[in-house]
């Protein structure tokens, strides 16, 4: 199995949006930028400590782009903070 789940969220905060794929094969996120006309950039990847089991997204500091929360088989919960 390869990407499990997806989200569709403005990360990079410009109000475009991009899209989130979280990996259970590779215990990774994947955030591709979205670029304006539709089509996505290459992916940044984050790794994580494990299968990714659920994602989400929310508002976790003060700067108003939504962050990442991802949770892995292995009990954890990592956050993503997004940045401009």
């Amino acid at each position: 199995a390869g990407p499990a789940h997806t989200l569709a969220e403005d990360v990079t905060g410009d109000g475009v949006l991009d899209v989130v794929v979280g990996h259970v094969e590779g215990a990774s996120l994947w955030i591709y930028a979205g670029d304006g006309a539709g089509g996505l950039g290459e992916p940044l990847t984050i790794p994580l400590a494990g299968p990714v089991d659920a994602l989400g997204s929310g508002l976790a500091n003060a700067d108003a782009i939504p962050d990442l929360v991802a949770t892995t088989n292995a009990d954890l919960v990592t956050v993503v903070l997004s940045t401009p």
